[in-house]
């Protein structure tokens, strides 16, 4: 199945005459949390515009799911891969459709949103083995991600939001103009809240609680230490409650669903430059039907530096709703009619403690903690002198201050 549907897609480019097809790992320890990267290189001739061209050399991506039962059924892995193919066949192609229509040229990257890989095969089937996305070589245009253990600077993050703007404005066009296909979309529950909300994961958050508490020693802390250790068992219960789509309407709309450092690739202006040319959006397993804000959100909170944050955030929020707006003009429809900039403000502080939940979870893989330390919190005297975890309490100790000040904890 893996391999006829790759010789399928690589005939449909042209390649004839007993081309060659060999596979690679392709993705770094780390980097495919849920599910396994292949790189695929096709060789040898191949018809272009009706010329023959020889040694011509392609290389494709495919992700599948794991083979590992345990983990298939730890992450609902299944359920996650329907969902991004459904994103592949059903959504993506959508906004193509209507852009195209609207006179937006997928040739120039800055008119519309084309900000996600090219897909030539997305399937799925009862059997996991049957599940298979495969889509465009980002690394070989040059694509790169970013060290996810680094914070995100201004200009990335401005480009980045400028992207999320459009492709938001898109879901809105379809859910305005065209409501009987938006209806399928609706249907895109939460995932997420869902999987952090296990048994298995709820004594996993405890620790992480415990932990987090443990940074806050002196007596003016102790209203933030006892405020952590009280989420300890519904947290996650709590930001399922509170990201509910009851709770965003009329305003909701696809969200990318996971959208931080590692789901995201940039372009540059040359192999020496930090000039942001191009954004790709990455790993669509985790779309939902929210609000617009869901996504700028757990980036900002959990990927982008705490100065820059504190420095430019309204800078960078209205970066996001004028894409949004301009994006949106572009079908005739008014911004502050469709979500208005009171609006998002008031979302984005609203649904807060989706990415401060995220953050508690997280940041102990992020900053690379000692497994002894997560799985026993109250050994954390051994650890307060070595790098990663400085690192960590400095962190966390800002974050939970800030979810303190905004009514969080």
């Amino acid at each position: 199945f893996f391999h006829s549907n790759c010789k399928n897609v690589a005939e449909n480019l042209g390649f004839c005459n007993n081309f060659t097809i060999t596979y690679e790992n392709g993705s770094s320890a780390g980097e495919g949390f849920i599910g396994l990267i292949k790189r695929v290189r096709i060789f040898g001739d191949q018809k272009i515009e009706n010329e023959l061209k020889h040694n011509q050399t392609l290389t494709l991506i495919v992700k599948i799911p794991p083979f590992n039962r345990e983990e298939i059924e730890k992450y609902n892995t299944l359920e996650l891969f329907a969902r991004e193919v459904f994103v592949y066949n059903e959504i993506l192609p959508e906004y193509d459709r209507i852009q195209l229509e609207n006179g937006i040229n997928r040739n120039n990257f800055d008119d519309g949103f084309w900000s996600r890989p090219y897909c030539y095969h997305a399937s799925m089937s009862n059997n996991s083995a049957n599940f298979l996305i495969i889509m465009e070589d980002l690394r070989a245009k040059m694509f790169q991600l970013k060290d996810k253990t680094i914070p995100v600077d201004y200009d990335h993050t401005k480009r980045l939001l400028s992207e999320l703007g459009k492709f938001n404005a898109l879901s809105f066009v379809i859910k305005i103009r065209e409501p009987q296909i938006f209806e399928k979309f609706t249907k895109l529950k939460d995932l997420l809240c869902p999987i952090m909300d296990t048994a298995q994961m709820n004594k996993i958050m405890s620790k992480r609680c415990i932990l987090a508490a443990s940074l806050f020693t002196q007596n003016d802390d102790e209203q933030i230490k006892n405020n952590l250790l009280s989420l300890q068992n519904n947290l996650w219960k709590n930001v399922a409650n509170l990201i509910h789509e009851s709770n965003s309407e009329p305003y909701n709309i696809v969200n990318h669903g996971d959208f931080w450092t590692n789901n995201i690739m940039f372009a540059y202006a040359s192999a020496h430059s930090e000039a942001v040319t191009k954004v790709c959006f990455l790993d669509w397993q985790m779309a939902r039907y929210g609000s617009p804000m869901l996504d700028a959100i757990m980036f900002i909170h959990t990927c982008v530096d705490f100065d820059v944050r504190e420095k430019y955030l309204e800078d960078l929020l209205q970066t996001y709703h004028g894409s949004l707006g301009k994006t949106l003009e572009k079908f005739h429809l008014n911004v502050e009619k469709v979500f208005p900039w009171t609006v998002a403000l008031e979302h984005f502080h609203k649904f807060a403690l989706f990415s401060y939940a995220m953050i508690i979870y997280g940041l102990p893989i992020i900053t690379n903690l000692p497994e002894e330390l997560l799985n026993e919190p109250n050994t954390i005297d051994k650890y307060r002198e070595i790098t990663n975890f400085k690192i960590y309490e400095y962190k966390m100790m800002r974050y939970a201050r800030e979810m303190s000040k905004y009514g969080f904890l």
